[in-house]
């Protein structure tokens, strides 16, 4: 529930620095909603000011007054809520503004269960708390609908004989239009806005409106079922229609007759709670009680909301009656003055609302309709734009996709891989191997996810060990961390193959490719370490530098030309007799850990006054010496620096 007082601004607390009403308040605004680093670029399709329509939401739409002159409603929560979502995943501020601090609260409250790391995804407060402050982006919720005699805004006017009320009101408008740099979206009734008249707050939106200054995008086009043909909404709408798909999406759409029929459903599979709004119980009730007396059995928290003993209808005998029968069902049967609401709640995520009395209607023509909400997107922890990325790149494609609108539609059955999806990823693993464990049965797919943490656990090793490394380093406490040994390398001939590569993988097929040539025609062997093949990487592996690296395979330098000759494909050259400092890696080191011992090796030979040769550093893989031994049968690798001799010989 939410309690609080009732929004008020004075005069002393409105901005000095608004622009005065003559100097054309909306030319001014318009003069500041200009494209900006912080917001994407806006051309004729993609207007600066946006009217989020609400006519026609019926029930979403109707003001709940907590005094004469202030109050909230659902419809601007939703809205709000939703913009501020697809802002956010643009990396764009937002400031959500309304007249209320009781509305201002209500906002908070449906924004808090999107707050990543428990903070707000906007600011939202009533015009006094942003004066003298900015935002890219701002939502103004006006809580203005169309029936229901204007609120603040609504009367808001300097027109001759306002009130200081209404003239307060220029003065919040004002303050709260000129907060935006970039975008505005305003939450109002359109028709409201149209017969504004001229001198009053909402009159001069109006005239923009008629001046096609405006982009005016209907609420009720933006929540609807999948079934129906969506309006033209361009693609400010059309995003907006996404992101608020997660949120609120019609299911259904029930008259009186088969209305009941849904309820007795929902109620039948009802696993926590059903909430009840209805004014007045009557005989209607006595074919629902055996199902709810069911949920109460299986331990359903059943609430039900009615008028109290002061409404006339409610003292008549069958309607007490009818609600004597309910209490003995239910426990929780709360009466309210003059409360009007039809709404059922199911497990917190099925409403059903509009015009039906769910526990008394009998033969009058009503409607209701049924809603999920937080659906997909919200259900799978995926966000709209990670959504379409997966739709993209063929990982998670929706069920149906409208070929008008855009709109993505995911069947209940894609929720296990959708959020198989998500928790990989929070564990970091590439969409590319995401792909290929979505392909796998259960078993080999706890394989790959397996393999890939004992992976991601030895980086996060070497990582931490490359922080400690750094951390000695820079306090002077020690520069070599691994041991460093030194050997002798006999003059030889290679026979090698230079490939650009991204991917360690592509390191690896390299390797695999040369090996490949060689098994062919196997050449003689150089004995000992000097004879296993090693990597030379000339650059990083990666995206941006792609290596190159080359693998290099020594051969008997007496038959070098011949061998040569044997695989064209490969290249020969020599190196001379040098000394190498090397650092034993173990099996498959990460690239942290690889960064860590070219710093350990660098750093021993200046300690040891030994200079590096001419030749690069390249990494000996230990599973190619002949003749096999324990070690090579080990494998592993050596990260290896070429030395200059003591007389500074290459």
């Amino acid at each position: 529930m939410i309690s609080s007082s009732e929004g008020r601004l004075s005069p002393g607390r409105v901005s000095r620095g608004a622009p005065h009403w003559r100097e054309g308040l909306w030319s001014q605004t318009a003069r500041l909603l200009k494209a900006g680093g912080a917001v994407r670029g806006h051309d004729d399709v993609a207007p600066e000011i946006v009217l989020v329509d609400t006519d026609g939401l019926h029930e979403l739409a109707a003001v709940r007054r907590m005094s004469p002159k202030a109050g909230w409603w659902a419809a601007g929560l939703l809205l709000a809520r939703a913009l501020v979502e697809l802002h956010h995943e643009y990396g764009e501020t937002t400031g959500v503004v309304t007249p209320y601090s009781v509305h201002a609260d209500a906002t908070l409250e449906a924004l808090r269960d999107v707050e990543p790391g428990g903070r707000p995804l906007a600011e939202v407060g009533t015009a006094h708390r942003f004066q003298g402050r900015e935002f890219p982006v701002v939502v103004f919720d006006m809580v203005e609908p169309w029936h229901d005699g204007g609120l603040w805004i609504g009367q808001a006017s300097r027109r001759p004989g306002s009130s200081t009320w209404q003239q307060n009101g220029v003065r919040l408008f004002n303050v709260a239009t000129t907060r935006v740099q970039h975008r505005l979206y305003v939450i109002v009734s359109r028709e409201r806005v149209r017969s504004a008249k001229p001198g009053t707050a909402l009159g001069h939106l109006g005239a923009l409106l008629r001046d096609r200054q405006v982009r005016s995008v209907p609420a009720t086009s933006l929540i609807t079922p999948p079934e129906w043909e969506p309006p033209n909404l361009g693609p400010e709408g059309r995003l907006l229609a996404e992101v608020l798909a997660r949120h609120v999406t019609i299911t259904d759409i029930h008259d009186e007759l088969s209305f009941y029929e849904q309820l007795a459903h929902l109620i039948s599979q009802a696993q926590s709670s059903i909430w009840v709004w209805s004014a007045w119980v009557a005989s209607r009730v006595r074919t629902l009680l055996p199902l709810l007396q069911a949920a109460v059995g299986r331990g359903v928290r059943v609430t039900v909301f009615v008028r109290d003993p002061s409404d006339t209808l409610q003292q008549q005998k069958h309607f007490a009656e009818a609600l004597a029968a309910l209490r003995a069902v239910v426990l929780n049967v709360i009466e309210v003055n003059v409360t009007h609401e039809k709404v059922v709640v199911i497990d917190d995520h099925t409403v059903m609302m509009g015009s039906l009395n769910a526990l008394s209607q009998h033969r009058s023509r009503e409607v209701m309709v049924t809603m999920s909400i937080g659906e997909f997107a919200r259900l799978s922890r995926q966000s709209a734009k990670a959504l379409r990325l997966y739709d993209e790149l063929g990982l998670l494609p929706p069920a149906q996709v409208d070929p008008d609108s855009g709109y993505r539609w995911y069947a209940a059955g894609q929720l296990d891989n959708a959020r198989l999806v998500a928790s990989l990823r929070q564990i970091g693993v590439p969409l590319a191997q995401i792909q290929l464990i979505l392909g796998l049965e259960p078993e080999a797919a706890a394989a790959q996810v397996g393999a890939y943490w004992s992976g991601a656990e030895a980086d996060h090793a070497a990582r931490r060990d490359l922080a400690g490394y750094l951390v000695d380093r820079l306090t002077g406490k020690r520069n070599v961390m691994y041991e460093v040994k030194v050997r002798d390398i006999p003059a030889r001939s290679l026979l090698c193959l230079l490939r650009h590569a991204s991917t360690q993988q592509e390191v690896w097929d390299l390797g695999k490719e040369v090996i490949g040539m060689l098994k062919a025609q196997p050449p003689p062997r150089v004995d000992g370490v000097a004879g296993a093949a090693f990597l030379i990487y000339y650059g990083e592996v990666n995206q941006d530098s792609g290596g190159p690296v080359e693998f290099c395979w020594p051969v008997p330098q007496d038959l070098a030309g011949q061998l040569a000759a044997s695989f064209p494909g490969l290249t020969l050259r020599t190196e001379p007799a040098h000394q190498e400092a090397y650092i034993h890696l173990g099996q498959d080191p990460t690239a942290a850990q690889a960064q860590l011992v070219s710093d350990s090796v660098m750093a021993w030979a200046a300690e040891q006054q030994r200079q590096p040769s001419d030749l690069p550093l390249r990494v000996t893989l230990l599973a190619t010496t002949a003749p096999v031994t324990d070690a090579s049968r080990r494998g592993g690798s050596d990260f290896t620096l070429p030395l200059r001799d003591r007389a500074g010989a290459a």
